[in-house]
């Protein structure tokens, strides 16, 4: 049993236990269920924490870290930073985090 599609890490076998012990005892299982931000050093200061949709798999499977940032995701929340930038949601200068500095959305001309 895998916690899901993107997080291909063994959690436990269903022959072997039930899906209750798995899910109360499986030390993946609680590893995933006690991250919070404070634990996502990049994520817990980005400007785009609201806009963003992380993914501890992605972050995994794009770089082998689960508390690192999936910059699938990070891409994703630039693009919502431009959109409501030209919407006016968000003010003009709304900060570009800096660890998306060299990423730029796609149809802003800067690719």
């Amino acid at each position: 049993m895998f916690p899901c599609v993107q997080l291909r890490l063994p959690a436990g076998n269903l022959r072997e236990r039930s899906l209750r012990q798995i899910w109360e005892e499986s030390p993946l299982w609680l590893e995933l269920m006690h991250l919070t931000m404070n634990d996502l050093d990049i994520c817990r200061t980005c400007e785009l924490q609201s806009l963003c949709l992380r993914c501890h798999g992605l972050a995994r499977l794009e770089d082998g870290d689960l508390r690192g940032p999936a910059r699938a995701k990070c891409t994703e929340a630039l693009a919502r930073r431009q959109v409501l930038m030209e919407k006016g949601a968000l003010p003009q200068d709304y900060p570009v985090p800096r660890h998306l500095s060299a990423v730029r959305p796609v149809g802003t001309g800067v690719e």
